[in-house]
């Protein structure tokens, strides 16, 4: 059986993924200045928004329910 994650475990991991989020975010601004391929942007755009879909899923199922 899994272990459920604590509070403070769902804390952490939010704010990692808040970072990794932001990051991708400023990499995407990097490539629109540098007018990088259309391929490369819609790739990271596209793991941009599944890594928000997970970041809001961890919310939702494990962060909110404890606060």
């Amino acid at each position: 059986m899994k272990k459920p994650i604590a509070f403070e475990d769902a804390a952490d991991l939010l704010d990692a993924d808040h970072n990794a989020v932001k990051k991708m975010f400023q990499e995407h601004n990097a490539m629109w200045e540098d007018n990088a391929a259309a391929v490369a942007k819609h790739r990271l755009a596209k793991n941009i928004c599944q890594a928000l879909t997970v970041h809001a899923q961890i919310e939702e199922e494990i962060f909110y329910p404890q606060v």
